[in-house]
């Protein structure tokens, strides 16, 4: 657990539970980043911060959904942030839990502390959290919005390409589906939390909470607006990669028809012939031909003639 303290404009950190219970009471702006699940952590919310139990409980495990909920003098969010992994288009969703209060924010990070980059923008301009929680709970929520934009053209550009190889002739079959599979799972992880989020945003941007001022919803508005965009992508994206496994399934369906095709038309032109092969593999000695020189190749012209003449049938049918 530590926390960020504004003291005389100078920006201070400690992990004191006693420097953070006295700062708190002493109604310093304050930012505590709680880190893992601790008793320390639990008392320190309910007794200094006045935190209800329920709140607490639910801060310190994983939520399927974001939500907002307002309480005595708080408010209590929970967003869902793109974890940083090796393949740039795989969705991997963590939540960011955040208690914005009228001089204090608290905030939760499923992978430690919130973010190394925030805390170094905060010790570079330590005014943000001078401005209000609120300001700060802006720029927690901005970053995490920031991670969908690029997240979500790199799997537009994926899902593009691999509409493409479904209708190419040079597709990888055996590769495709699961990459197809693989890229809606990351649309639909997206698409299930997008539509919760922006409607919390939306309250951020529009609702009067007391901790938000008037002045800071206009700037939750345009990270509402940022937003808007990736959720629209989110529902755009899921139906061209929903419509590219049912392209994919039925060009796999159209080959398949096609082999299946040439086979039974080569069992159709072949099945003559072991006919006629057959009646010759018989031991019978009083078999038409069999004591000619020329009996062989009698029976092979009859083969040509009767391949020929499938194969013209099949023709003037157009079934080839």
């Amino acid at each position: 657990m530590q926390a960020h303290i504004i003291v005389d404009g100078r920006l201070e950190r400690t992990s004191s539970v006693e420097v953070i219970r006295a700062a708190h009471a002493a109604g310093r702006p304050l930012w505590v980043e709680l880190g893992e699940h601790a008793r320390e952590a639990e008392l320190l919310l309910a007794e200094a911060f006045g935190i209800h139990p329920l709140v607490i409980e639910d801060i310190f495990r994983e939520r399927s959904f974001p939500k907002i909920d307002e309480l005595d003098g708080y408010i209590y969010v929970v967003v869902h942030a793109l974890r940083q992994v090796d393949d740039p288009t795989l969705a991997d969703l963590t939540d960011l839990d955040l208690v914005i209060g009228p001089t204090f924010i608290l905030t939760q990070h499923r992978e430690g502390p919130a973010t190394a980059r925030l805390r170094a923008r905060l010790e570079a301009s330590p005014h943000l959290l001078g401005q209000g929680p609120a300001w700060l709970a802006h720029a927690f929520i901005d970053a995490v919005v920031d991670r969908f934009v690029p997240f979500m053209e790199a799997l537009k550009g994926r899902i593009d390409a691999a509409e493409l190889r479904v209708i190419s002739a040079s597709t990888d079959e055996k590769d495709l589906l699961p990459e197809l599979v693989a890229l809606k799972r990351s649309i639909q992880a997206v698409d299930r939390i997008a539509h919760h989020q922006r409607d919390i945003l939306r309250q951020l941007s529009r609702s009067e909470y007391a901790p938000i001022p008037q002045a800071a919803r206009l700037y939750f508005r345009d990270v509402y607006d940022h937003f808007m965009h990736v959720a629209e992508e989110a529902e755009i994206s899921k139906d061209i990669v929903t419509g590219a496994i049912d392209a994919y399934v039925n060009v796999q369906s159209y080959r398949m028809n096609d082999t299946v095709k040439r086979l039974t038309l080569i069992s159709t032109v072949m099945l003559p012939l072991n006919l006629i092969a057959s009646f010759y593999g018989m031991n019978f000695t009083s078999l038409p031909g069999l004591g000619s020189r020329w009996g062989f190749l009698g029976v092979i012209a009859l083969m040509i003639s009767v391949t020929a003449g499938i194969w013209t049938y099949f023709k003037a049918r157009r079934w080839v």
